[in-house]
């Protein structure tokens, strides 16, 4: 793992790791109150992954792995439910934790297998065929849901006002050249982390629309995450900002949070950088799972 810090607009600064039992963890200090991380890495014997995080100080955490939604309960129960309003053009996915993500079948029933026990957060989304393209038309979230194992959620109505209009906004790729671009939007709540849209179909189009949840869905602490990720033979860019749409702060009840309305959206500039060659190890993180991809990053600020 070799990972570097921005702090603003400054040069990039490599970090050097710190090994601590199980754990590595690379530091830095921030004066501004923007900044972004670098890390490249191994995947797999002849990939390498480049991954820039763009963000506050704040949000530069998650780019670590030893967080409570990467070391949770180990995977306990399957929730079953049905989707309604669904047209002969549309397809729906639903979500929950890391990586439980299924789409509806044709009978509207759908099993999210593998969750972990305790509290999660689901997230469902329908998209809709436009001109020979798939667009996310209506968003539902449901947080907290706790209930027994093989349990039936209350059916997912995408006519309801449960239901909601997706904000989006356009993001311009920096960099890209002749190659093609995936991007796509994910959702970090306080329990879970939720894919919003997929990083699939890459084009070479550098001004592309992204979404996001609108203001009126966000709880203090959610953050949403905007990708863009470039393939090549031996090496993949990833970009990351945290910046997607709007943030609200962690902050005490007394205080309140400042957030930019949603029909205000706006545009983002997400910057590719060319990866170089270095020697990449994994680790064992204290989760005791091998993630050669990613090391524990707590930036500080100053």
């Amino acid at each position: 793992m070799w990972v570097a810090f921005q702090d603003g607009d400054g040069a990039w600064t490599q970090a050097l790791p710190t090994p601590s039992g199980s754990n590595t963890t690379f530091r830095s200090e921030f004066s501004a109150g923007r900044g972004a991380i670098v890390t490249l890495s191994r995947v797999g014997d002849n990939i390498t992954v480049l991954s820039v995080l763009y963000g506050t100080p704040a949000e530069l955490l998650t780019a670590g792995d030893t967080n409570p939604r990467d070391c949770g309960p180990a995977p306990a129960k399957t929730l079953l439910g049905t989707v309604a309003q669904l047209d002969t053009n549309e397809t729906a996915f639903v979500s929950a934790s890391f990586n439980s993500r299924v789409r509806v079948s044709v009978d509207r029933t759908f099993e999210l297998k593998g969750l972990a026990s305790g509290p999660r957060d689901l997230l469902a989304t329908r998209t809709t065929r436009t001109d020979g393209s798939d667009v996310i038309t209506r968003l539902m979230l449901r947080r907290g849901v706790d209930v027994p194992d093989s349990t039936t959620l209350p059916v997912l109505d995408f006519a309801s006002a449960e239901a909601f209009a997706p904000a989006v906004a356009n993001v311009s790729l920096d960099g890209l050249g002749a190659e093609s671009a995936a991007s796509g939007t994910r959702l970090l709540t306080e329990r879970d982390e939720l894919t919003v849209s997929l990083m699939i179909g890459p084009t070479t189009t550098v001004t592309r629309p992204y979404v996001a949840l609108p203001e009126s869905q966000l709880l203090a602490g959610d953050l949403q995450i905007l990708s863009a990720s470039v393939s090549a033979a031996h090496a993949r860019r990833t970009a990351h900002t945290a910046h997607v749409q709007h943030r609200r702060e962690r902050a005490s009840a007394a205080a309140a949070s400042t957030l930019r309305p949603a029909e205000r959206l706006r545009s983002i500039r997400v910057r590719l950088v060319s990866a170089g060659h270095h020697n990449v190890c994994g680790h064992l993180d204290d989760c005791h799972v091998r993630r050669p991809h990613r090391d524990r990053v707590r930036p500080r600020h100053s």
